[in-house]
């Protein structure tokens, strides 16, 4: 018996000394508690030893927020400081010293920063809560107060919030915020994703309202110097800074010159320096850039510079030569009832005149024409009206600075009717018909091999539909199929040969205009057959936005005259449609109009000299 008492009064000792140690899980619920208790004392004032007073503005009467001490400075560097918390005073030590009960009961801490209502308020949220609860828009003001009061969790918090959210359209004021708040790595995930993106980044509104310094730091970072080591191709930023110069041109040409000196031009091809770069008018005007431009040119390119220089330029009084820099639209063939013309006009945009500049190898119409390094290439097409003409398989192309003609390999399939683009250094040629054979080919011509060859075909024939380029994707729009007029919207991606069908337009249509506009693309008149019954457009201008794959109606009507098989062009955000002719086919057209999608207004411009349907234009620099 007093074996067995011993044990059990040693057994009891050993329970009553032994420590209780829940593991983490289960001590949530005690966290929970104390976070809401902790809460619902701020939110009814009670125990609070501390006000946060908080200027909107600089004039306006402070905002208060009651609190408490021990919240803030648990949480916050900044309060720690204002509260007087050594670095002591938030470790855990070992110390025998009395706590210090005789600090003042209740404190103001005045902001030394702006910060708005609402951003304190979700600042607060988070403390007692670890709630996070702000809209999109609040987020930059948030993460502002988060850096400032050191805050690390709401900091991490936002940054996470803003990177999985973020857009381009919010890339200034985002990159703000980083060189205030020094944020060295959010700066460098903002510039990454503008890498990555900057096809569609120039684009936007944010694009063109950014700063000097905030291109420079774009163009610095071109080449992979970031994480994602995203390459920015040199000619695609060189056209980005002149579309950014254009935007204020005055105030912008001397910012974009300098941004243009630090190109590395060796990497952009011999061919597009002599035939594009070299020839844009805030290269020619500076000599210092273009002799950076022309040193990267080989000799054989050297030479036929010099040589267009005398045989193409004027001489001013000081003897300095001035070479063309004229961008303008370029009109070629056309018919006029059974006439077909080869004559090639230029219109002169500021004195609003039309001029002749040359003759095609022959009378064309229903052709195509696309420039390529400020070449022109002439496509296919009818010689003549005879119903059993077949469509052209010829390729020429003409040097505007030589005004020579050089004959190419004709296409494999004769066309007119068609589709003609420019991709980089190719030239497509999509769809069509010659005589009663309709075309569902497609061919490209390399302009490296001069050759053609067969790309991915449509899934089916098609001619007298419309086309545009835009963000270097071939887009194909309506047209004939088995005798009626579609609403098809085709794109056909270079880099993997695929077509892909897209949402279809609202409206019927055929030997209609398109063309591509900064983010959208127009599509305009047109007729709407019906098995070869020709009834009436529902909508006579549409919009599609590629980004949303929407169309959007523009205008039931439009007050340019000609219906149907106009000239097309986009010159500087403005669409300019020539001649055409109306719903009847002899009522030929030579009317000129500007289309201004940005403010939706027409413009008229200066007629053509004759009557034309069937032609076809681009941009030249003459």
């Amino acid at each position: 018996m007093g074996s067995g008492a011993s044990k059990k009064s040693a057994i009891k000792s050993v329970s009553n000394n032994r420590i209780i140690s829940l593991p983490h899980q289960h001590s949530n619920e005690h966290i929970n508690l104390l976070v809401k208790g902790l809460s619902v004392l701020r939110h009814n004032s009670a125990l609070c030893d501390v006000t946060i007073c908080i200027n909107e503005t600089e004039n306006g009467p402070p905002l208060k927020f009651p609190s408490h001490k021990c919240v803030l400075a648990a949480s916050s560097g900044y309060f720690r400081d204002k509260l007087g918390v050594s670095s002591h005073g938030f470790e855990e030590i070992e110390t025998s010293a009395e706590p210090d009960l005789t600090s003042p009961k209740h404190v103001n801490v005045t902001l030394d920063f702006s910060i708005s209502k609402k951003s304190m308020e979700v600042v607060l949220q988070f403390l007692y809560t670890a709630i996070f609860d702000a809209k999109i828009n609040q987020l930059p003001a948030v993460l502002e107060a988060a850096v400032r009061l050191d805050i690390a969790s709401l900091k991490r918090r936002c940054l996470n919030e803003i990177m999985n959210g973020f857009h381009t359209d919010s890339f200034q004021a985002m990159y703000k915020i980083s060189n205030e708040l020094d944020l060295s790595l959010f700066k460098d995930f903002l510039l990454s994703k503008i890498a990555a993106d900057f096809v569609n980044f120039v684009d936007t509104d944010c694009f063109q309202r950014l700063t000097e310094n905030e291109l420079q730091d774009i163009v610095n970072n071109r080449n992979g110097t970031l994480s994602n080591n995203c390459i920015i191709p040199e000619l695609q930023m060189f056209n980005a800074i002149i579309k950014w110069q254009k935007h204020d041109q005055r105030e912008r040409i001397a910012s974009a010159v300098k941004l243009l000196k630090t190109l590395h031009y060796a990497k952009i091809p011999q061919s597009t320096l002599s035939g594009y770069v070299i020839n844009q008018s805030i290269v020619i005007d500076n000599k210092e850039l273009f002799g950076i431009v022309e040193n990267v040119l080989d000799a054989d390119k050297k030479r036929i510079l010099n040589r267009l220089k005398q045989k193409n330029s004027t001489h001013n009084g000081a003897g300095d030569v001035i070479m063309p820099t004229r961008t303008t639209v370029v009109v070629t063939g056309g018919r006029r009832f059974d006439q077909f013309t080869s004559t090639i006009r230029e219109l002169n945009i500021k004195e609003d005149t039309w001029k002749e500049i040359g003759r095609m190898p022959s009378t064309l119409a229903y052709h195509q024409v696309a420039a390529v390094d400020n070449l022109l290439y002439v496509v296919g097409g009818l010689e003549s009206s005879r119903p059993d003409v077949r469509g052209s398989a010829a390729t020429w192309r003409f040097d505007p600075m030589k005004n020579e003609w050089e004959t190419l390999q004709e296409m494999h399939q004769e066309r007119a009717h068609f589709f003609l683009g420019a991709v980089d250094q190719s030239v497509f040629a999509v769809g069509g018909k010659s005589s009663n054979l309709i075309r569902t080919s497609v061919e490209k011509y390399n302009i490296t091999t001069k050759k053609w060859e067969f790309v991915a075909s449509l899934k089916a024939p098609r001619f007298s539909h419309a086309g545009c380029v835009y963000k270097h994707c071939l887009y194909i729009s309506g047209g004939v199929v088995r005798k009626s007029s579609t609403t098809d919207l085709l794109r056909y991606e270079v880099s993997t040969n695929h077509w892909e069908a897209l949402t279809p337009m609202r409206s019927l249509r055929s030997s209609h205009m398109m063309a591509a506009v900064r983010d959208r693309i127009l599509v305009f008149s047109g007729e709407c057959l019906n098995q070869g019954i020709n009834e009436s457009l529902s909508v006579a201008l549409e919009c599609y936005i590629p980004q949303e794959d929407q169309w959007h109606k523009v205008a039931q009507k439009i007050s340019f005259q000609g219906e149907k098989e106009c000239a097309c062009a986009e010159l500087d955000g403005l669409v300019y449609l020539i001649g055409g002719c109306g719903s009847n086919v002899i009522d030929h057209r030579n009317d000129v109009a500007s289309y201004d999608a940005e403010k939706d207004e027409w413009k008229s411009v200066a007629k053509l000299p004759t009557r034309l349907r069937g032609a076809s234009c681009c941009l030249l620099m003459l």
